[in-house]
């Protein structure tokens, strides 16, 4: 797999995707019982839900099982790479945009939406600051591909059992993703979550629909909770999300996870840091 991305990668050959792909087919999917509906956490689960075009942002935000995924659970990732027909690219490269269907997965827009700029990118996307649900990751229909997100910084999540860890936005309803954690090394979990057609599952109307620029009119956006504990990992450090050529082309429209933490020795050395400047002002005073 690719390793941490902070810049371009090197582009994947013809011979690596096919690996790539081989290895999804061979890791163990776990029960679909670990896949829940959600619910608007308030009132206004988004700021528009009447205007597909327009700009969405996260307002009261939802519920699955057991977790609440408010604005700030969309905004928690902060690395990452995106793998389309045309190669690699890490969390700051720039991503070409089209209206077409030439690129197999790339960052898509409402109509009416805010304008990307000209070298938008993952981080964008995927903004840790006030994230857009109508700025989203389309994929074409019979194709292929992968999206990592990770917390970075050495951050991670305790996937104890019982509960929702992540949430995934998809227009359309009617795709399929799999999913995998992504381990402290880089690596992803051998176990996988299968995601079925969104729709088809109970609870999954996340309340608003929205209209980008390579489809014809507005589409429904429907969510799922999922429950990691079944990946193997007491921790994970990121999602990694798996699109075959028969999953029917998932448009990600968000990825929300509970809050991550910073790794036991990042935190102690955050405490010493505090410790000595505390000293210094004791010694200064």
């Amino acid at each position: 797999m690719p390793p941490e991305a902070s810049g371009r990668l090197r582009p994947v050959t013809t011979m690596n995707r096919t690996l790539f792909f081989a290895l999804l087919l061979t890791a163990s999917t776990i029960a679909s019982a670990q896949v829940l509906g959600v619910a608007a956490a308030g009132p206004n689960a988004v700021s528009n839900a009447v205007a597909p075009r327009q700009d969405v942002f996260v307002q009261d935000g939802y519920t699955s099982g057991g977790s609440v995924f408010g604005r700030a659970s969309f905004e928690v990732w902060n690395d990452g790479w995106i793998q389309n027909n045309q190669g690699t690219f890490g969390w700051t490269d720039a991503l070409a945009v089209e209206t077409g269907n030439a690129i197999h997965m790339n960052p898509d827009r409402g109509k009416d939406a805010a304008a990307f700029s000209r070298s938008v990118s993952l981080s964008d996307v995927f903004s840790s600051s006030n994230k857009n649900l109508n700025w989203i990751i389309d994929t074409e229909d019979n194709h292929g591909g992968a999206l990592e997100l990770r917390y970075g910084g050495g951050r991670w999540i305790d996937v104890a059992a019982g509960r929702a860890h992540v949430m995934v936005l998809e227009r359309g309803g009617n795709s399929k993703i799999r999913v995998h954690g992504v381990k402290q090394d880089g690596s992803i979990t051998a176990n996988s979550i299968l995601v079925d057609k969104f729709s088809t599952y109970a609870d999954t109307a996340a309340g608003f629909s929205i209209e980008t620029t390579e489809i014809g009119s507005a589409q429904a956006v429907h969510g799922v909770g999922l429950d990691l504990s079944g990946l193997g990992e007491s921790r994970l450090y990121g999602v990694h999300i798996a699109v075959e050529g028969s999953y029917n082309g998932p448009d990600i429209v968000g990825v929300a996870s509970l809050e991550a933490v910073p790794e036991p020795a990042t935190m102690l050395a955050l405490g010493v840091g505090v410790a000595a400047l505390a000293r210094k002002r004791r010694a200064r005073a």
